[in-house]
């Protein structure tokens, strides 16, 4: 009983081992498509429009390459590059990207107009593809077009629905490439602005390489989401917004100012002539004494003498006449 336990054990996890191995392989299994085989699958698809293959451009190809690697290490789709320019500052012509496998991406780029014209839009030009893979498994594929200086611009018949297995479905056999109408640039009016109605299979791609802008430029202009690249036949595309004024400074002649008019100033009066005071003459009264000559000179010092000789004499008599008086009383 205990080996027949053991053994159905055995059975069943060889069973689960059985059941996980497929998917476990499948998931392991690294993707063999390439950057070439993309390549061919474009240039098959013009074939069979009856249209010359695109040929195989070196940078092209490195730019193609870069930009499949920056994706998958950020983990997402984006035109941007790495240091913020787009594919119109590399000089190329239109740009497609999508997640693998090649069908899947085919598939996609043909379900609308505009990555359409990349493949089937030009009589001819250069190409050039990139693949690369994340760590999650999903490869980003990149496929960059140039125009020659001598191409001419065409666009396809209306792209095909997608098949339900996802393969690229067959062209039509119709009136095979007919080419869309010029583009004839349009006057900026008066204030700058410049609207294109777009003609008959005329895109985007078509006007921003008309007026040497990129199809970024034309989306911030009218103002669209990033993602929204769908236009129709008679639809007015802002090209060139109204310039703005700028305030140029304006010579202006100035008045001189008026002539100032001098007004009087006051001049201060000198001082007042005061009347002169006329000195009046007073007699001098005469002296009492007569002038006395022996008074003059030495006769002064006798004088003296004489006076107080008089003086000392008449003190002294003053003083006999008082003892004499006491004397009697």
């Amino acid at each position: 009983m205990k080996t027949q336990k053991i053994t159905s054990l055995c059975l069943f996890l060889l069973l689960l081992a059985a059941l996980f191995q497929p998917a476990a392989a499948a998931q392991a299994a690294p993707l063999t498509e390439s950057a070439n085989e993309l390549i061919a699958a474009v240039n098959n698809l013009r074939a069979s429009y009856d249209m010359e293959a695109y040929e195989v451009d070196g940078g092209l190809m490195a730019i193609a390459q870069a930009q499949s690697e920056y994706q998958a290490s950020i983990g997402t789709l984006t035109h941007s590059r790495a240091d913020g320019s787009g594919p119109g500052d590399a000089g190329i012509t239109a740009e497609n990207i999508a997640y693998g496998p090649i069908s899947r991406a085919m598939a996609s780029w043909l379900d609308d107009q505009l990555h359409a014209d990349t493949l089937l839009g030009w009589s001819s030009g250069y190409v050039g593809a990139g693949m690369a893979t994340d760590d999650n498994g999903y490869v980003y594929f990149t496929l960059v077009m140039r125009r020659k200086t001598d191409t001419t611009q065409e666009t396809p018949a209306p792209a095909p629905a997608n098949t339900q297995d996802g393969s690229i479905p067959a062209p039509s056999t119709g009136s095979g490439t007919p080419t869309v109408e010029p583009i004839l640039t349009v006057t900026p009016q008066e204030d700058g602005t410049i609207y294109h109605t777009l003609a008959r299979g005329q895109t985007l791609w078509d006007i921003a390489i008309a007026y040497g802008m990129t199809i970024a430029d034309l989306i911030t202009i009218n103002r669209r989401a990033p993602s929204d690249t769908t236009v129709y036949e008679g639809q007015e595309i802002l090209v060139q917004p109204s310039f703005t004024p700028t305030i140029t400074a304006t010579i202006t002649n100035t008045p001189p100012p008026p002539t100032r008019t001098l007004r009087p100033t006051f001049t201060p009066r000198g001082p007042r002539a005061t009347n002169t005071i006329t000195p009046t003459f007073t007699p001098t009264p005469k002296p009492l004494l007569p002038d006395v000559d022996f008074l003059q000179g030495g006769g002064r010092k006798t004088t003296a003498i004489l006076l107080i000789t008089i003086s000392g004499v008449g003190l002294l008599a003053v003083l006999l006449t008082s003892i004499f008086k006491k004397d009697q009383s």
